[in-house]
């Protein structure tokens, strides 16, 4: 539904540098764009418009969450049977990993 807003996604995006170098290079927190307090435009709004059936999953995350946990490990829980599992899995691979905080949410339609 959305993408991250750095400068290095789009590089990522452009082809200009592999996945596993938009994962660990020193700069990748750095902002392409971001609201800002005190500027009186309007911040650059982004919408997606997608089909939502039943059983779809959605995942909201910070980068704590989204950087600790490779493709794989993301899959394989979000694979998993009933939606405490998922997000049990989710936050048990990424408190392991240590190094960010962590928030999602995790989202089930019915």
């Amino acid at each position: 539904l959305t993408e991250d807003h750095t400068i290095l996604f789009q590089y990522y995006k452009e082809g200009r540098i592999s996945y596993e170098e938009l994962r660990t290079h020193p700069e990748r927190h750095m902002l392409e764009s971001a609201i800002l307090g005190g500027y009186p435009d309007l911040p650059e709004v982004f919408v997606t418009e997608k089909e939502v059936r039943k059983g779809d999953n959605f995942l909201i995350c910070s980068d704590g969450l989204w950087e600790a946990l490779s493709f794989k490990e993301k899959v394989s829980c979000l694979s998993k049977g009933e939606i405490k599992e998922r997000a049990y899995c989710l936050f048990e691979l990424a408190y392991q990993d240590g190094r960010d905080n962590i928030s999602f949410i995790l989202l089930e339609c019915d």
